[in-house]
């Protein structure tokens, strides 16, 4: 497996209106981010209390493998148990990660995932939620801690 050079390795992105990857500066990103956190999310699915979820994450994960960029990310998570240390909900992977390049194989990828989940960790076939989360973009001179956003 051949490994990029060092100074590739850190790399940062946006999606377009169209779901297109278009590459940019750190700040860019970080204001991006900021300002598109709906848009992130790519798909979400409950089953059972698990959750299945495809995001966007806008750096380029794995840098040092050659071949195509992944910028998305697909995981699931066991069904989330309070953590008194951080006084909140969360959740713990569940052993399915995954990564693609574009908008399309992820969409594609966070499928794979929910039938990984139905034949490998589920018994029986679970009641299947699907909805895409959509957050109101926040205003810039607006102070947020962002406690009420972990949903994970």
């Amino acid at each position: 497996m051949k490994r990029r050079p060092l100074s590739d390795k850190i790399r940062h992105a946006v999606l377009d209106e169209s779901g297109n990857v278009i590459e940019c500066g750190l700040l860019e990103w970080a204001r991006w981010l900021e300002l598109n956190r709906g848009q992130r999310v790519i798909e979400q699915d409950v089953i059972e209390d698990y959750l299945v979820s495809t995001v966007f994450v806008g750096i380029a994960l794995d840098p040092w493998i050659e071949g195509p960029i992944r910028w998305f990310e697909t995981m699931v998570f066991l069904p989330a148990e309070y953590n008194p240390r951080r006084n909140r909900m969360q959740r713990e992977e569940a052993g399915f990660q995954r990564r693609y390049a574009t908008l399309g194989e992820a969409i594609k990828g966070q499928a794979e995932a929910v039938e990984w989940l139905r034949e490998r960790i589920l018994p029986r076939t679970g009641k299947l939620t699907r909805h895409r989360l959509q957050l109101e973009p926040d205003k810039p001179d607006e102070a947020d801690d962002h406690s009420d956003r972990n949903i994970l």
